[in-house]
This record gives C-alpha cells, sequence and structure tokens, in this order.
C-alpha cells in the first residue's frame, strides 16, 4: 500500500478507481479512496512516498480489481547468467506462475548502456530465453518475450522522460557508482541511457499495469522512481481525463435546475387558478425529499419533476502503483569471492561466480577455493561473516531445506566438509537445467517463435497502457484511430 503523507493528515492513494466523494478537511485516515478535489490540489513536494514490502508467502494473489495480481520482471543478457541470476530470480519465478499473472522479460534494451557486441547482445538475448525456459518458466501459464520486441516499451519511457526531473536521476546510486567507475577506468563519460535507465526501468514496470516487482536491493531506488512517476501521472493527467465529464455533468445540472424552476412556476401558476375556483385537488403525485447542498430538506420539488443524474464514473488512475515484492529467500546472492558484493555476470573474476554452464569440475573448483574465514562453526546472522551467510543461503536454496534444518546441519561443521556438501547440492541441482538448457540451444526456430508470441501477447497490454497515456497528455489521434 502506498501512502502520501502530507501534514496534518494522511490520505492513503489508491491502487485501484478514484471516486469523487466530498469530505470536510481535515480528512480523517481513508481506507480506499481519496477525493478528486483532494488530488487536483496536491503538490508533488508535500509527500513522501512510503511502501510496504510484500513478503511472497504473506501477499494476496488476486488484488481489488478481482484478478490475479501481476508481476513484472527480467534479466539482462549480458555475460554468462550465473547461479546468483538462477536463485536469485529465476527460481522464484517458476513457484509464482501458478498464483500470479506474470511477464518474464529479456532486457536487452538495458543491456546497451555500455560497450558492447552486437553479435554477442543477439547470442545472448537469445541465451537468457533457453535458460528462463529451463529453469522452469512454463510458456502456457507466463508470458515470455524480448524487451525491444515491444515497441511500447521505449514509446513510453520517452513519455516519462519529458516529465522526470533531471535530479531524480543524477542521484541514483547506480548511476553516481557506475559513472565514476567508468570515470576511473578511463572509458570516459557516462553515457545517457545510463542515466536514464530508471525511466525505462519505469516504462517496464508501469507499461503492464504491474502490482508486484521482485527487485533487489540494488534495484530498490529505481522502483521509488517509477513510484514517483505513477503519482505524478495519475495527478496530472489522470483527472483530467475526467474534465470533458466534469463539464457535461454541470451542464446537465443546470439544465435541470432551470427545467425544475420553469416546472416550479407553471405549478404556481396551475394553483393560483384553483384556489381562486376554490376546488380543492389532492396532489397526484407524492413529493420527494431532496437533500440540497446545505443538508437542508426540500419537499418543494414532486417527483414528476425529478430526473436521476447519470452517476459519476470512476477516475481510473492511468497507472497501478507497484509494490516491491522480496521473495521468502535468495533475494541477493553474493559473490563467491567478497560476501558483501552481489554475485555479477560482468565482474572480470570468473571465480567470483557460478555461470549456469560450467561443469561439474569447475563448481568444485570455484567453491573450494571461495573465500572463508578461520572460524569454526557455520552461523547466520553473523555480520563480521558475510561469506558464511552466504554460503549457507546458496546450499540452503539448492538443497532446498528450510533456515533451520541447514543450522541444525551445519552448526558444528569446519569448511572443509562443508564446501564439498555444498558443491554436490549445487551440481546436482544444476543438472537438469543445464540438460534442458542444452536441448533449447539446439532449436532457436522453437525459441524465436516463443518469443514472437509472448510479445504479441505482452503487446496488447503495453499498447492499451500507451494508447490511453497519449490520450490523456493531449497528443492528437492518428486518423486511423478516430471514431
Amino acid at each position: 500500500m502506498i501512502k502520501l503523507l502530507r501534514r496534518p493528515f494522511n490520505v492513503i492513494y489508491p491502487t485501484c478507481n478514484v471516486y469523487a466523494h466530498n469530505f470536510q478537511r481535515p480528512a480523517p485516515l481513508l481506507k480506499t479512496y481519496a477525493t478528486i478535489d483532494d488530488l487536483s490540489s496536491l503538490n508533488s513536494g508535500d509527500f513522501v512516498f512510503e511502501h510496504e514490502q510484500v513478503q511472497g508467502d504473506k501477499s494476496p494473489t488476486f488484488n481489488e480489481l478481482g484478478r490475479k495480481k501481476r508481476i513484472l520482471s527480467g534479466v539482462q543478457p549480458t555475460g554468462k547468467p550465473t547461479l546468483g541470476n538462477y536463485l536469485g530470480a529465476l527460481k522464484n519465478w517458476v513457484d509464482l506462475q501458478d498464483n500470479y499473472e506474470n511477464f518474464f522479460c529479456v532486457m536487452d534494451l538495458h543491456a546497451i548502456t555500455a560497450n558492447y557486441d552486437p553479435k554477442e547482445l543477439r547470442q545472448a538475448t537469445r541465451d537468457m530465453a533457453a535458460l528462463y525456459l529451463a529453469s522452469g518458466i512454463d510458456p502456457k501459464k507466463s508470458t515470455v518475450f524480448v524487451q525491444s520486441h515491444v515497441p511500447a516499451h521505449t514509446y513510453l519511457c520517452w513519455l516519462l522522460a519529458c516529465q522526470t526531473p533531471v535530479n531524480w536521476l543524477i542521484r541514483q546510486a547506480q548511476f553516481v557508482d557506475k559513472s565514476n567507475r567508468i570515470s576511473a577506468s578511463g572509458g570516459g563519460e557516462a553515457r545517457t541511457g545510463l542515466l536514464t535507465y530508471p525511466v525505462l526501468m519505469a516504462a517496464d514496470i508501469l507499461l503492464y499495469q504491474t502490482d508486484l516487482v521482485p527487485v533487489g536491493d540494488d534495484q530498490r531506488q529505481h522502483l521509488q522512481v517509477a513510484k514517483e512517476l505513477a503519482f505524478r501521472f495519475n495527478r496530472d493527467f489522470a483527472l483530467r481525463m475526467k474534465e470533458r465529464e466534469k463539464e457535461e455533468r454541470a451542464r446537465f445540472k443546470a439544465e435541470k435546475r432551470l427545467q425544475q424552476q420553469q416546472q416550479q412556476q407553471q405549478q404556481q401558476q396551475q394553483q393560483q387558478v384553483q384556489s381562486q375556483s376554490q376546488q380543492q385537488q389532492e396532489p397526484a403525485i407524492a413529493e420527494r425529499h431532496v437533500l440540497d447542498k446545505g443538508g437542508k430538506e426540500d419537499f418543494s420539488i414532486p417527483l414528476s419533476t425529478l430526473t436521476i443524474l447519470p452517476k459519476r464514473s470512476p477516475i481510473e488512475p492511468l497507472f497501478r502503483m507497484p509494490e516491491i515484492f522480496t521473495p521468502p529467500a535468495g533475494a541477493r546472492v553474493m559473490s563467491l569471492q567478497d560476501g558483501r558484493s552481489k554475485m555479477s555476470k560482468s565482474h572480470p573474476n570468473d571465480g567470483s561466480r557460478i555461470n549456469l554452464t560450467d561443469s561439474a569440475d569447475v563448481i568444485q573448483q570455484k567453491i573450494r577455493r571461495c573465500k572463508t574465514d578461520s572460524v569454526k562453526g557455520l552461523v547466520w546472522g553473523d555480520p563480521e561473516r558475510p561469506e558464511c551467510d552466504n554460503l549457507l543461503t546458496i546450499y540452503q536454496l539448492c538443497a532446498g531445506k528450510t533456515k533451520e534444518e541447514v543450522a541444525d546441519q551445519c552448526r558444528d561443521m569446519s569448511w572443509g566438509p562443508f564446501k564439498e556438501l555444498l558443491a554436490e547440492a549445487v551440481i546436482e541441482h544444476l543438472r537438469p537445467i543445464q540438460g534442458k538448457y542444452m536441448d533449447l540451444q539446439r532449436e532457436p526456430e522453437y525459441l524465436d517463435d516463443l518469443l514472437a508470441n509472448g510479445a504479441e501477447t505482452a503487446a496488447v497490454v503495453a499498447d492499451r497502457t500507451v494508447e490511453r497515456v497519449r490520450s490523456a497528455m493531449g497528443f492528437l489521434p492518428a486518423k486511423r484511430e478516430r471514431k
């Protein structure tokens, strides 16, 4: 749930429709709706976004609209896929398929913010899609596609970028860190794509009206940008979509008010005539209570003169407000050489990661050489032993055990026996995935057809969002789009 904090009262901004219900200020805490008048008067500087982190085993699988909650996630096709990609993302995706509506994307547009080889990008994109399927992603349950195959991603990115303050982007931790590393390595200046990376990520998320986004700690700032942009567009443009309806309703009220006044005058004239002839006639039509704006009762308007005004339609936000989705475990798998750094497929030291295509012998060698400490016994939660936490997490996920089971099993173990145990668990866990991955590599046409079908499915949802945003922002429809 996204909260907009404004002194001296709180308003919970909805993730569904906003209805026009008036209330007096200071407002109480509204659990579902905020008012049109209140939203239209807000300034973005008045608010601080807060979000609840949704745990995978506690999140309801249906949203308030009655459909399955929608999840979008993806991995860049850069370098070789690692055990960190699998345990931190793909393995959890498989577990989500039956309970959520999933869009899993190969994020190739995000992979070109630095120097790259076009030939390698093309192959890596297909390899990543093969890994999705080999890991257990079922294209019958989930939509699998390539980001660049749906043009709406870049279209919406531009629309969002035109409303994004530059200072939101230059303060992003990843931009500062990566641009500094580029300068230190003599690679020149950072490129615009690196700066606007969060805007493209926001477009990816908002395009599919996403409810939940599985992200690691390093992506939380980027998701915050998506939330800020969703709020700005909902405030600045979604309300305008109903301006014409408001004007028509006001005109309708004015016409009905005039009609009622004329009918009242006619009735008064008839009553005068009737009184002069001293003929008392019972009113043919019962009178009805009508509450005016001041809350006073008015019995002067008979039922026959009233016409029910059309019901105010809800103001549907342009974008749903996404929430962070954190899997029960394995949200961030760390490097084998540094327990405080994320396992990265782009790190120059291949020994810092386990690639999903590594042979059993290579996996054993890497685990035997991974960084450990001299403390006897393996325990969770010691901030001075990050490598211990990391290796225990990898073992827990690959062995399919609970945290308590691993703690009991490994409490008195030394590193030598544990590394052998860990290597065996990783090898056995990856064996069926590697076999299916190699089979899919031999069927590129099948992969391409599957990705094309996924892109068509994704485009239906994405294009609908873009059309609504274009209309709200005032773009002239193309002739073929006009009614």
